[in-house]
């Protein structure tokens, strides 16, 4: 099995560089994840990293800070991997550059550079591999900041299992479609609103009390 781990909204580096605590808990993470596969499992970075971020772990986008060529290579990466694992750091609504309409259908989003570099190739990755398999896999989402929510708009398929948090909670949310007009129904997605907002899925993201704040400890 190979697992693709990233982080949105920011740059991985490593534990000791990290300044903020959430970034550093979400390295220890990994590398409890990594540390406890079996043989025959691999790892890899799929999404904005430095180098060497963690021991025997490959960080392709390492080696480029255009942000299309990190889109390019996010996902190509994670088309090749079994499992997602996704932080949920800082970011906006839109990340993607040319491509997310506003809601008043007058004009296409123009997101700021930051989150081009740091988060776009992320959701750009996460949705070429949901659309391979239709929707039916999705990452694992693993929120350890309180302060951040899943607000991505250009994330195409909306999470169905409850996000992994501090807290338990929900929150409404909304997923451009990519003129993609298959119905929720047809790939098993319940409770999902296809038609308040055009072009768009509605729904309500669940978060769910995982502990996360102790597995630096684990």
């Amino acid at each position: 099995m190979k697992i693709g781990l990233a982080e949105i909204g920011r740059v991985m580096v490593r534990g000791s560089d990290a300044k903020a605590v959430c970034a550093s808990d979400a390295n220890v993470i990994f590398e409890n994840l990594i540390r406890d596969l079996g043989p025959g499992n691999e790892a890899v970075i799929f999404g904005p990293s430095r180098a060497n971020v963690i021991d025997g772990v490959c960080s392709p986008l390492s080696s480029t800070t255009l942000p299309s060529l990190r889109v390019q290579l996010a996902c190509e990466i994670a088309n090749t991997c079994d499992v997602l694992v996704v932080f949920i750091g800082f970011h906006g609504t839109v990340s993607l550059a040319n491509s997310i309409p506003t809601l008043d259908g007058k004009g296409i989003v123009s997101p700021l550079e930051t989150f081009k570099r740091t988060v776009a190739p992320v959701i750009a990755a996460v949705n070429s591999w949901q659309d391979i398999w239709g929707g039916a896999r999705e990452p694992v989402y693993i929120c350890n900041d309180p302060r951040s929510m899943l607000v991505a708009r250009d994330l195409k398929w909306p999470p169905r299992e409850p996000i992994l948090a501090q807290w338990d909670g929900k929150h409404l949310a909304k997923h451009y479609r990519y003129g993609d007009f298959r119905t929720p129904e047809e790939l098993g997605y319940c409770e999902v609103d296809s038609t308040s907002v055009p072009g768009h899925w509605v729904t309500v993201h669940k978060y769910r009390y995982a502990a996360i704040e102790l597995s630096v400890v684990l």
